[in-house]
């Protein structure tokens, strides 16, 4: 049984078809095309020998999430 959905197809009505069979089994789907259709997300990563951090974002702002990452990046002296 498969236990995580990941759509990047480059196809939209695949991605679309594929993202509805993850709902139907409840599995966490990634749609690399529509937010909406996304039940999980990747988090942005920023690390260094001692920590690890990885940020998402409440209301899907990735261009924020990419922002923060930077600069949580910067600090850590990654």
């Amino acid at each position: 049984m498969p236990f995580l959905l990941v759509a990047a197809a480059g196809d939209r009505q695949a991605n679309r078809e594929a993202a509805q069979e993850a709902k139907r089994l409840r599995i966490p789907a990634s749609v690399a095309d529509c937010r909406e259709e996304c039940t999980c997300y990747f988090p942005a990563i920023a690390e260094n020998d001692g920590f690890v951090a990885g940020l998402v974002s409440k209301g899907g702002d990735h261009v924020g999430v990419r922002r923060m990452a930077e600069r949580i990046r910067g600090i850590l002296g990654e």
